[in-house]
């Protein structure tokens, strides 16, 4: 992680009050999901049972294919295909030293981050098919800066199960990877937000484009073509945000991939065999996550008013967790705490 790296992360996941004021187009966003890939893999090799520890790996390496599909918003079709592919094997996920017997938990997902269209689409794996849920990602500014403090919103807004024997289908499976792609990589003047200039309709830059041509057309039309709508279960989040601007530039929001990371790992978890209802593994995952980053970013920057976020983050979602919180998860925070008040002692 280099110092603009660093950066990008500590804004976007600690939120200190002098953020920037323009535009930061998710230059980091590929650092950052590499770190969540890493992380993911370190939680799951401190967990206690087999079943538990083989479901947070499964998670862990469906972590690194949302690197690949990232591609900076715009993946190609055949990296789509081929992940879409992959997910209906799990033999190749079976760990030589356990017997098929064994009780296994595994946790198969997909993110797509469809940049041009403010929308993610995330893919979990059923034995009889594969769930495919969508949202909205960055809220309307309006909203935003309406809400007093944080926006509530829920997730997903649509879900379509598609069975395993059309995912088999080559053609359905071209069509779709196209389809995601062509609505990564082209804006669609449809989906923007107008504003009169000058006596001219023209499209409003500042503003991020409503998701319907992923929850109308993708969704609406093209998956629940060969699929069904399907109840799903939804979590409801206190998303913080926020519309920082200096002048009549595109003003700075908060990481859209951050937020998409956040609820795929979310609804992953509570839809997985783990019974996560409580959002308890959620939680102490997002903790030690934090924590983990925080040792990066303290040795790139040691400034006081750094350190000092840092700090009143962990130590508060350490304190909401409580005894919740797993004992590895605790031990690592209170190591990072204590390097953050060594840090500051020495200034």
């Amino acid at each position: 992680m280099d110092h603009a790296q660093a950066r990008f992360i500590f804004q976007h996941l600690f939120l200190p009050p002098d953020l920037p004021q323009t535009d930061h187009e998710e230059l980091g966003a590929e650092s950052l999901l590499k770190q969540v890939e890493t992380v993911a893999h370190a939680f799951s090799s401190a967990l206690g049972t087999d079943a538990i520890r083989g479901g947070w790996r499964s998670l862990a390496r469906s972590a690194k294919k949302w690197v690949q599909l990232y591609a900076d918003g715009m993946p190609s079709s055949y990296i789509i295909m081929q992940a879409l592919n992959d997910m209906q094997d799990h033999g190749k996920y079976l760990p030589s030293k356990v017997k098929v017997s064994q009780v296994l938990i595994i946790i198969d997902v997909l993110m797509f981050y469809v940049k041009s269209q403010n929308a993610t689409v995330i893919a979990r794996h059923l034995g009889t098919g594969i769930v495919f849920e969508c949202f909205e990602v960055v809220p309307e500014m309006r909203a935003v800066i309406k809400a007093k403090n944080a926006l509530v919103r829920s997730f997903p807004a649509r879900a379509i199960f598609v069975p395993k024997e059309i995912m088999e289908a080559d053609t359905f499976l071209e069509e779709l990877s196209l389809a995601l792609h062509r609505l990564s990589t082209e804006q669609l003047k449809q989906s923007k937000e107008v504003a009169i200039k000058a006596g001219n309709v023209v499209a409003e830059s500042r503003e991020s484009p409503a998701p319907k041509f992923v929850t109308e057309w993708l969704f609406g039309a093209v998956l629940s073509a060969y699929g069904k709508v399907t109840s799903s279960q939804s979590i409801s989040k206190r998303t913080h945000d926020d519309v920082v601007t200096k002048g009549l530039g595109i003003p700075w929001r908060r990481s859209a991939v951050w937020l998409s990371l956040r609820v795929t790992f979310q609804l992953a978890l509570l839809n997985s065999d783990l019974d996560d209802s409580d959002s308890t593994h959620y939680k102490n995952f997002m903790l030690f996550f934090l924590a983990s980053v925080s040792t990066q970013i303290i040795h790139k920057d040691t400034s006081p008013a750094t350190l000092h976020v840092i700090r009143v983050k962990l130590a508060r979602r350490n304190a909401k967790l409580g005894q919740r919180t797993f004992s590895f998860v605790q031990d690592y925070v209170s190591k990072t705490l204590a390097e953050i008040n060594t840090a500051m002692k020495t200034q």
